[in-house]
């Protein structure tokens, strides 16, 4: 192997650069850069870094017969684009990239844009006004439509669960009367149901909470099935059944798209409780993933758990209960599958779910006459 030194005159520098190149004898020289050690992407490095690489290149073509003169040229080429800094990359050696021009091309990567959320961080929430379909007995919200015309919740009265639907024909008006709906022998849980953003079919839960049922109604005027089916829920009932003896589920929610499904897998000793669900049809909902916070914000703290209760329509804002403190929070992340980033307390609103424009919440509260009753809090 022979060497020869090129010398590179920049026009708008007065040092002179020796810069040594290597001949490579019978394999060619390799002239990628090593990755930048903090993680960097190539497509987010200045201009000085391309340079570099057409500056190996006419190096290459001085190996080749160019002589100095090919590396006079790499040095115009590299003064014309980035200036000497890239003029002393273009002399590189061929089998390394330069330490210090490397060094000197890093640039921390900007930060991920904050998403513009549909529920903004740091909202506050009106007196809530009751909602005159209350019962005189506890109330547990279980969902609103996005629309807002649909409205589902469970009635415990006693040793008995009612599970309870109203409709409306605008969400400026009343809802319409009460229905009680039938459940077949097997369900429904005490806790909360879960709708479809179309209000056409309601998930409820099992007795012995060891798995998901769906209800369905041909229209919004029509009656809801008595006898819930488990094939939209078979592989998440499957794993309770057969893969997790000791666990249960619960707290179905259902995301405005219908791409999403969260709810709770409990007891038998886990840890993360809070699962979501992704799909992007109408098949049925796999198995889902453990929903992550910051710490242990979100681990169970047996028998006390974070119980999911409504989702913001982009996904990005999760609602749910603290049995810990007893009181209803909110969690940001970035991305539909990412972590919760920030959490913020509610209070008392209970079972908070929120609209398609996340400027009102639908929640439990105690009512004048005792009990729980359904709510209304419009954002500030």
């Amino acid at each position: 192997m022979t060497r020869q030194t090129l010398m590179l005159h920049s026009r708008t520098s007065a040092r002179v650069l020796v810069l040594s190149v290597a001949a490579c004898a019978s394999t060619a020289c390799s002239t990628a850069s090593p990755r930048p050690s903090n993680g960097a992407s190539a497509t987010t490095q200045p201009d000085a870094g391309a340079d570099a690489g057409a500056g190996a290149d006419a190096g290459a073509g001085a190996d080749a017969g160019a002589g100095a003169g090919a590396g006079a040229d790499a040095g115009a080429g590299a003064d014309a684009g980035a200036g000497a800094g890239a003029g002393a990359d273009a002399g590189a050696d061929l089998g390394e990239a330069s330490p210090d021009a490397s060094d000197a091309g890093l640039t921390d990567a900007p930060p991920p844009p904050v998403p513009s959320y549909l529920c903004p961080m740091g909202a506050s929430w009106g007196a809530g006004t009751p909602l005159a379909i209350s019962t005189t007995f506890d109330d547990q919200i279980g969902a609103i439509t996005p629309d807002e015309l649909t409205i589902a919740w469970t009635v415990a009265g006693g040793a008995s669960v009612t599970a309870m639907v109203a409709d409306r024909a605008s969400a400026s008006a009343p809802f319409g009367t009460p229905i009680a709906l039938p459940m077949a022998t097997g369900f429904l849980a005490p806790g909360k149901v879960a709708l479809s953003p179309d209000g056409l079919r309601l998930i409820v839960v099992r007795s012995d909470n060891k798995g998901f049922g769906v209800s369905t109604r041909a229209s919004r005027a029509s009656p809801f099935a008595a006898t819930p089916q488990e094939a939209e829920t078979a592989a998440i009932n499957s794993t309770v059944t057969l893969g997790e003896i000791a666990a249960l589920v619960d707290d179905p929610v259902i995301g405005a798209r219908d791409q999403s499904f969260y709810y709770s897998l409990y007891g038998g000793g886990l840890i993360h409780t809070m699962l979501a669900s992704t799909r992007s049809d109408g098949s049925p909902w796999p198995n889902g993933a453990a929903l992550q916070g910051p710490g242990t914000s979100l681990d169970t703290m047996d028998p006390l758990r974070r119980r999911p209760t409504g989702v913001a329509s982009d996904d990005l804002t999760v609602f749910y209960w603290d049995e810990t403190d007893m009181t209803e929070k909110a969690g940001w992340r970035l991305s539909s599958s990412a972590a919760l980033e920030h959490i913020e307390t509610l209070g008392g609103l209970r079972g908070a779910t929120p609209n398609a424009a996340c400027d009102s919440l639908y929640y439990s509260a105690a009512g004048d006459a005792g009990g729980l009753d359904l709510f209304v809090a419009t954002r500030r």
